[in-house]
């Protein structure tokens, strides 16, 4: 039996507060409810995600090149950048299109061979700086990988260099990434004010651009450099909408 709890923000007119209901009542509770709950209440019982997509089957998403540009807008990188998980190669070429030397990998080829395989926790290379779209996703447990990625990828960059998360804002809030945070070398959190559409890659390789969506997770980017002395606060910034 699958039972959840959530809030329904419809008023007191409509006799619904907090609803408890499992899978046996979910026709009748979403027949009073707007689409978007229907279509949250479909997402937590058959294992998709809010946004409508089917979950990718290896935590692929593909996030566009704005998300990219955004970055190179507001942080300057000293030397190139290295993508341990280029996907299809969208930070890559951004960063190439500035003049920026830019390398990737990944674990998957999912470009036609345009980048090397590779484990980025069996990398040893060393890069002047790294910009990636970790895998973390809270669902499946892989926001812990997304910070031993981080940690890995400061191992990985020189002195001095920056690593550069794209990470889903439910990141930020755990008590079990502190330690984390609290490292001296967190320095920018770049918080994407308008939502970036990151669908699946699969289904972007199935029916293309045209149909990837409007956004529906919160998305920032963090920063850490190697062997930064942590200021008193971490700053944030938040990038002003119609630039994603």
């Amino acid at each position: 039996m699958i039972r959840t709890t959530i809030y329904l923000p419809l008023g007191r007119a409509a006799g619904l507060g907090v609803s408890q209901f499992d899978s046996s009542r979910t026709r009748a509770v979403a027949a009073m409810m707007p689409a978007w709950h229907e279509r949250l209440q479909t997402s937590l019982i058959m294992g998709t995600r809010n946004s409508g997509y089917d979950r990718a089957g290896q935590n692929w998403y593909q996030e566009p090149p704005q998300c990219a540009q955004v970055l190179f807008d507001e942080v300057p990188f000293a030397g190139g950048i290295h993508d341990p998980y280029c996907g299809k190669g969208t930070i890559v070429r951004v960063a190439l299109g500035r003049g920026i030397e830019a390398t990737g990998a990944d674990i998957e080829d999912r470009a036609d061979g345009c980048f090397p395989q590779q484990n980025f926790f069996t990398d040893e290379g060393r890069y002047p700086n790294i910009a990636f779209n970790p895998p973390n996703d809270k669902r499946r447990g892989l926001n812990m990988l997304a910070a031993r990625l981080i940690l890995h990828g400061l191992q990985r960059v020189q002195h001095g260099g920056l690593v550069a998360a794209l990470v889903t804002s439910n990141f930020l809030w755990s008590q079990g990434r502190y330690a984390l945070f609290a490292r001296r070398e967190m320095e920018l959190v770049l918080i994407l004010s308008e939502r970036p559409s990151v669908p699946p890659g699969e289904f972007l390789e199935a029916y293309g651009e045209e149909r990837r969506g409007n956004g529906s997770l919160d998305f920032a980017w963090l920063m850490f450099r190697r062997g930064g002395r942590r200021p008193a606060d971490v700053a944030i910034r938040w990038v002003e909408p119609g630039k994603v």
